[in-house]
């Protein structure tokens, strides 16, 4: 009896102990494998944008998966300076802000794919990204003039459209359709929603800029006090409101 009970305790130590790489195959008998999509879909990005040696290191976290079922090599390439957290996608055009946030979404599946958080793809939202409530821009604290430019508006439009696009393809069993960067970007309501916000803008008096420069100087009264400024934006896009911690402006027009 004494030795019975001793086996048992060391199955259940043996089970709280089980490193969090191991993945139980059998749960993916009848489920889709999410896990290798996003791993795929990983390497077809870092592919298309020149990143040989994070190429191969996922090339081998899909040979490890298919041969071994595990994913300890694909962990490993997280954390620390220069680690997979540390690539950067995209240009500074429309296009590559979104390839942008659809690669670092597509790494937060794999990440938590791999480490077991969850067992296949959520069909919630906030899992994908968080949708950003408000707008940034820049204000002179002088004068009060403000400026919102064409990027910021794009990640504000990206934010929100993103985790929507993740929860359709999913439901379609299509999620390799979330690589069609462009499709997403000029679908009817992703256009009419940048419209919307870019209307909204103008309407309250605020310059909407298409360049995405730095801005220094203020380019009506050409105050040096120039600083980041953040509105924020209800749900329907017809309301923008100052966000509560912001610098103070001196003088208001």
């Amino acid at each position: 009896m004494i030795i019975r009970g001793f086996l048992f305790y060391l199955r259940k130590a043996s089970f709280k102990t089980k490193p969090s790489f191991f993945v139980n195959t059998q749960s993916f008998t009848n489920m889709t494998d999410y896990y290798k999509i996003a791993l795929n879909l990983l390497l077809e990005i870092l592919q298309d944008s020149g990143y040989d040696n994070w190429v191969n290191w996922l090339t081998e976290d899909i040979r490890l998966w298919e041969t071994e079922h595990t994913t300890e090599h694909h962990l490993r390439a997280y954390g620390g300076m220069g680690s997979f957290n540390d690539v950067g996608i995209g240009n500074n055009d429309t296009i590559g802000l979104w390839k942008g946030k659809v690669f670092g979404t597509i790494q937060t599946l794999s990440y938590s794919l791999a480490k077991g958080d969850i067992s296949t793809a959520p069909l919630y939202e906030n899992f994908y990204g968080t949708q950003y409530k408000e707008i940034s821009g820049w204000r002179c604290r002088t004068c009060g003039h403000a400026i919102i430019n064409a990027r910021n508006v794009e990640i504000y439009i990206a934010s929100f459209f993103i985790p929507k696009f993740f929860i359709q393809y999913l439901k379609q069993d299509h999620l390799s359709d979330i690589l069609d960067i462009e499709k997403m970007v000029l679908s009817e309501e992703v256009v009419n929603k940048r419209k919307a916000v870019e209307s909204l803008i103008k309407n309250v008096g605020i310059t909407f800029s298409e360049t995405n420069d730095w801005l220094w100087t203020c380019p009506k009264c050409g105050s040096t006090e120039v600083c980041s400024y953040r509105w924020l934006i209800d749900a329907d896009d017809s309301k923008l409101t100052e966000a509560d911690d912001n610098l103070e402006i001196k003088k208001l027009n």
